[in-house]
């Protein structure tokens, strides 16, 4: 049975002899080490995490802020009125 240990990102289980882990990829190179404690790693506080709040404070509330300035506006628009002008006449 081979030796199992934990993964220093994750706290998977893998063999103690990997060079990444199959859980979340983490490999020697980015800085897992078999040294690393994870037993600092505690889901006892997972029941108080409000994932809701969480999307709210990553990605704000929802609305859109679409607004795009006059001049933008303006300077599309002639684009567009030189873009069909000139496959009109040339």
């Amino acid at each position: 049975m081979p030796n199992l240990s934990a993964c220093a990102h994750c706290g998977a289980e893998i063999q103690s002899d990997a060079t990444f882990c199959r859980h979340c990829g983490s490999s020697e190179s980015d800085g897992w080490s078999d040294e690393a404690d994870v037993s600092s790693f505690s889901t006892a506080d997972n029941d108080e995490y409000d994932y809701d709040e969480f999307i709210a404070n990553e990605f704000g509330d929802g609305s859109r802020h679409t607004t795009t300035p006059v001049l933008w506006r303006f300077v599309a628009v002639i684009l567009l009125f030189m873009f069909f002008v000139g496959l009109l006449f040339f």
